[in-house]
């Protein structure tokens, strides 16, 4: 899009020479007022005066309709410098060459002088003001013995002078800025320039990051290579004139996402409020760190899994060993006729460690079960009206224990699935008893902020601070106890269930001090 660019240079010189056009028909409007103020009997019509500001009025608003004054606007802007010019000398010749229209001619020929921005057109008014100026001496043979055309040469030479100066300085500038656009190309990351999200300039690094050429993306949105989901983020960064850096996702010409980090700040460029951004394209760094914590996570998956397995075996093999071992002492006596095998105490022994186990058993399997249940999204819950305080004081009439001290309200209705609400309970009751050092267990139960707030709280040995972050992770245990045992799943399993009502689960523990589990479901 070379043209693009093209008109954005075009436009930035119609704007210029628009303000010149402003000021050279308001400076020579004004210049017949302080004539006829200083000057009230001179020749000096203003109707003459009119039809030049007239004209150059004419150019100024027609650049605003037609594209022919656009496009010559710079050459039009010349004639109204030179015809400016011309009506000063017929002003001059009608009032006689009088010393004061003389240096209201060196006046007007230093003015027009500054209006014009190269040599060549300064080259080019020099020698028609010396054709005129020559010309009025010819008709006004007094000026020919003044110092008139000696100091119109002398003016005109030091306006050309000047000139050159400043071409020289915007050579220099020019080079400077070649040099800055080598820099500029020459950065690792992508650099754009945009204001009010039409693009102004770009870098070659940015145009190689999204896989367009520079001049493909002058003049488009700014907005277009970022994906939708950051553009509000990126907005708000400029409304807040934000310089920190964020990451986000980027759109390349062929769609390709990739991952960009970008940080902005507001400048001033060629005289417009713009902002300057820099990309850089983070895609292979983030791709290295999610394969290193892939291999971690995968790594860590590894030992956890092999972790499980081991606990889960020991756990499945106690109470089947402790079956076997029963069962097996069952044959022997049958097999020796042993009569006190068959007595109503030893049968009713048999048949209670036989059945604790079996419970121990399904408590293991169905943990598996669930967890298994929440990996496929599957856990399902049956939610009714529940009071509470009913359900905590059925589970300790079936688990009665001397070191549970009960602080629970009359009746606490919430809706839930009662067996899942009831399998939470159970297992922080059992932790609190099973890691709590036989010490007193405090369970306490009240309403706050529109929530049932359940807490367990015991003296125990309390959970290590480096394991305690993970206590409601899979096949986490709060502590590394040999002689307790345990899958390490009734935590996550209780995370999940309270989560699921739209609860909380947390944990607080010291060690040697005990810790202090707190439930919060929605009344």
């Amino acid at each position: 899009m070379a043209f693009i660019k093209n008109n954005l240079e075009n436009d930035r010189n119609l704007v210029s020479y628009r303000r010149l056009l402003l000021v050279a028909a308001g400076f020579y409007l004004l210049w017949w007022f302080a004539v006829h103020w200083i000057l009230p009997s001179d020749f000096n019509p203003l109707l003459s005066r009119m039809l030049v500001v007239t004209f150059i009025f004419g150019i100024w608003t027609g650049s605003f309709a037609l594209q022919f004054i656009r496009d010559h606007i710079q050459v039009l802007f010349r004639i109204c410098c030179w015809l400016i010019t011309l009506h000063y000398y017929y002003l001059f010749y009608e009032n006689q060459g009088r010393l004061e229209w003389v240096i209201g001619a060196y006046i007007t020929v230093m003015a027009v002088s500054l209006l014009l921005n190269s040599l060549s057109a300064l080259i080019l008014y020099s020698s028609f003001v010396i054709i005129l100026s020559l010309a009025l001496g010819f008709f006004l043979p007094s000026l020919s013995h003044s110092v008139f055309l000696p100091g119109m040469i002398t003016i005109l030479f030091q306006a050309n002078l000047g000139s050159w100066s400043r071409l020289k300085t915007l050579k220099a500038m020019t080079v400077s800025s070649q040099q800055f656009q080598l820099l500029f190309n020459s950065t690792f990351e992508g650099v754009m320039v945009h204001s009010n999200r039409r693009i102004l300039s770009v870098n070659e690094p940015f145009a190689k990051m999204f896989g367009y050429s520079k001049d493909e993306l002058v003049g488009k949105d700014a907005m277009c290579m970022i994906h939708p989901d950051g553009i509000i983020l990126l907005e708000e960064k400029i409304k807040e004139d934000a310089v920190d850096h964020f990451e986000t996702k980027g759109i390349t010409k062929d769609g390709v996402l990739i991952e960009i980090e970008v940080s902005g700040k507001t400048f001033i460029y060629n005289e417009i409020s713009a902002r300057l951004v820099t990309f850089q394209n983070i895609s292979d760094r983030k791709r290295a760190e999610r394969e290193r914590l892939g291999s971690q996570t995968l790594a860590e998956r590894v030992r956890v899994q092999n972790e499980f397995i081991s606990i889960a075996s020991h756990e499945l093999k106690t109470p089947l060993t402790s079956l076997q071992l029963q069962t097996q002492n069952m044959e022997r006596g049958i097999d020796k006729e042993d009569p006190q095998v068959y007595t109503p105490e030893r049968v009713r022994s048999f048949v209670q460690i036989a059945s604790r186990q079996v419970r121990r058993l399904k408590s293991l399997i169905e943990a598996m079960l669930d967890v298994s249940r929440i990996s496929l999204g599957k856990l399902q819950l049956t939610k009714e009206k529940i009071d509470i305080v009913k359900l905590i004081n059925e589970i300790m009439a079936l688990q009665p224990s001397p070191l549970i001290s009960l602080s629970l309200p009359k009746e606490l209705i919430i809706f839930g699935d009662q067996y899942r609400i009831e399998q939470v309970v159970e297992n922080l009751i059992s932790n609190a008893l099973k890691y709590g050092d036989e010490k007193p267990v405090y369970i306490t139960l009240r309403e706050e902020n529109g929530n049932a707030s359940l807490t367990v709280k015991d003296q125990g040995i309390g959970i290590d601070p480096q394991i305690l972050g993970k206590i409601f992770n899979q096949f986490e245990r709060g502590a590394n106890v040999k002689n307790i045992g345990g899958l390490g799943l009734g935590l996550f399993i209780a995370r999940q269930i309270v989560e699921s009502h739209g609860g909380k689960i947390s944990a607080q523990s010291e060690l040697g001090k005990g810790s202090t589990f707190t439930v919060l479901i929605p009344t």
